[in-house]
C-alpha cells in the first residue's frame, strides 16, 4: 500500500487539496479583484519618511502628518480676499436695479390683481386622508421633493412616490442605480463627521438609519427595475442574487458580488437568492455608468451579516 503525504493533524497539504473549477475561478477572481483594488487605493499617494529623505526636507513625518491631517479638517483652508467695492460702482449698481426691478414688481402686483392664484385642492375617496391618497394619486407628487431626486429615480406621470421611511415592512420597493446610490450618498452626507474611506465611500451603511429615510422611491410592484428594497424589523435590507450560498464566517475579508438579476452570471452556475441587511460596505466604483442598458448592475460589498432573512423566499 502506497504511504499518502499528510500533514501532522492528519489532512492533506494544501499543495494536494482540489477543489472544483467553479470554486477555483471564483477564488482567482476575488483575489484579483481586492489586488486591482489596493492597487488603486495606493495610486498617485507617496510613502511621507521616504519623500522626506528623497527631498531632504527638514521636518519629521510626524509634523507633515500633523499638517494634513489638519487640512483635511479644514483648518488650513484660506481665506478668500474680501473685494473692495468703490463708490461709484456701488450707486450705477443701485441706478441699474431701480431701472429693472422696478417695472417688473408692477407688472407681477397687476398680474395677481387680474389673475389670483387659487390654491391647489386634493380631491380624495371618502374614508380616505390625504396621507393615504399619496399610495392611490398617480400623479401626486409629495412637497420636497426636487428634480435631481426624480431624475435618479426615473419617475414618470404614473409613478406612485412615497417617501421610504413610510413604507411599512415587507413591502418591496423596487429601484435603479440611481435612486440606489442617491440612498447612500445622503447617508454619508448626514454623517459627514465619519473619516473618509476612498475604498469605501460610503462608509459603514446602518439599515436602522436607512429605513428612516425620506428619499422617495415610485412603490408600484412589480416594477421592471433591477434592485429590490425590502424592510424587516424597521431595517433595510437588499435582495439580489449571488453564485452560491455561504456563511458569514466565509464571507469575512473577501469582496462579495451581488448582481441584479440571475442572468448576469456565467454559463454553469445556479445562482441563489439572497436578502442581505443594508449594514456592508460598498467598494468605490460600484455604481459606475454603462451604456449597455442591456447589462445588469452588480455590487462589490465587504463586510458583509447574515440573519435569518438570508435565504428567505422570494
Amino acid at each position: 500500500m502506497l504511504k499518502q503525504n499528510t500533514t501532522e493533524s492528519g489532512d492533506p497539504p494544501v499543495t494536494q487539496i482540489r477543489v472544483k473549477r467553479e470554486e477555483f475561478a471564483r477564488a482567482i477572481s476575488a483575489l484579483e479583484a481586492r489586488r486591482q483594488e489596493e492597487a488603486k487605493f495606493l495610486e498617485g499617494t507617496v510613502a511621507v519618511a521616504d519623500t522626506l529623505r528623497e527631498l531632504q526636507v527638514d521636518a519629521s513625518a510626524e509634523e507633515v502628518m500633523q499638517q494634513i491631517e489638519a487640512q483635511r479638517a479644514g483648518y488650513a483652508v484660506e481665506k478668500e480676499p474680501r473685494r473692495v467695492w468703490d463708490r461709484d460702482k456701488i450707486t450705477d449698481l443701485k441706478l441699474v436695479s431701480g431701472i429693472v426691478l422696478v417695472p417688473l414688481l408692477v407688472l407681477l402686483l397687476c398680474a395677481t390683481l387680474y389673475h389670483p392664484l387659487a390654491a391647489p385642492s386634493i380631491a380624495t375617496p371618502m374614508g380616505v386622508t390625504p396621507d393615504a391618497s399619496l399610495w392611490m394619486s398617480s400623479s401626486t407628487i409629495p412637497s420636497g421633493i426636487t428634480e435631481r431626486q426624480i431624475g435618479e429615480g426615473g419617475f414618470n406621470a404614473s409613478s406612485v412616490l412615497r417617501p421610504l421611511s413610510q413604507v411599512p415592512d415587507n413591502q418591496v420597493v423596487h429601484c435603479n442605480n440611481g435612486s440606489l446610490q442617491a440612498l447612500f450618498n445622503d447617508y454619508t452626507r448626514q454623517r459627514s463627521h465619519q473619516r473618509y474611506d476612498p475604498l469605501h465611500p460610503f462608509g459603514t451603511l446602518d439599515p436602522t438609519a436607512l429605513a428612516g429615510s425620506n428619499q422617495v422611491f415610485d412603490v408600484r410592484p412589480n416594477l421592471r427595475k433591477p434592485w429590490a428594497l425590502i424592510k424587516h424589523e424597521g431595517r433595510l435590507y437588499l435582495r439580489a442574487w449571488v453564485a452560491a450560498k455561504f456563511t458569514e464566517t466565509q464571507a469575512q475579508g473577501y469582496a462579495l458580488s451581488l448582481h441584479s438579476s440571475p442572468r448576469s452570471f456565467d454559463p454553469g452556475v445556479q445562482p441563489v437568492p439572497i436578502t442581505l441587511p443594508i449594514s456592508f460596505r460598498v467598494y468605490s466604483g460600484a455604481f459606475g455608468s454603462s451604456s449597455d442598458l442591456t447589462v445588469a448592475p452588480s455590487l462589490s460589498i465587504s463586510l458583509v451579516k447574515l440573519d435569518q432573512y438570508a435565504w428567505e423566499k422570494w
